[in-house]
């Protein structure tokens, strides 16, 4: 078991110890400013990921029903095929899981008798 580190109060501090407390402090200050003044921004761009994720989450899902359906393969016959549950194929196809795994993903197309094809656009 590791003992407890003691905690130093700044007034127990030597003058030269104490100076540099402060200004370890002002600096700490400083980087929260400059943080708070960004995260606006972070905020947005973080916003604007999360839709596209989520678009593309949902397109995913679409296409994969889409050719599921044209197959006339039901969840539980796809379920089979792929080892991957009904629930967990239903929730992908829906756009409800908002981070399905490579792998997943590629057993289902397998599954259907496709492959996983990923393009990124600019």
């Amino acid at each position: 078991m590791m003992a407890k580190a003691k905690r130093i109060r700044p007034e127990d501090l030597t003058p030269a110890q104490r100076k540099k407390y402060e200004k370890a402090m002002a600096d700490i200050d400083q980087v929260r400013a400059e943080i708070e003044k960004e995260m606006p921004e972070v905020r947005e761009r973080f916003k604007a990921w999360m839709k596209q994720r989520d678009r593309t989450v949902k397109l995913i899902g679409q296409q994969l029903r889409q050719i599921r359906e044209a197959q006339e393969f039901s969840l539980s016959d796809l379920a089979e095929r792929t080892g991957v549950g009904k629930s967990a194929i239903s929730k992908i196809e829906l756009g409800e899981n908002a981070n399905p795994t490579i792998g997943t993903l590629i057993r289902i197309a397998d599954g259907l008798g496709g492959t996983l094809t990923v393009t990124v656009d600019q």
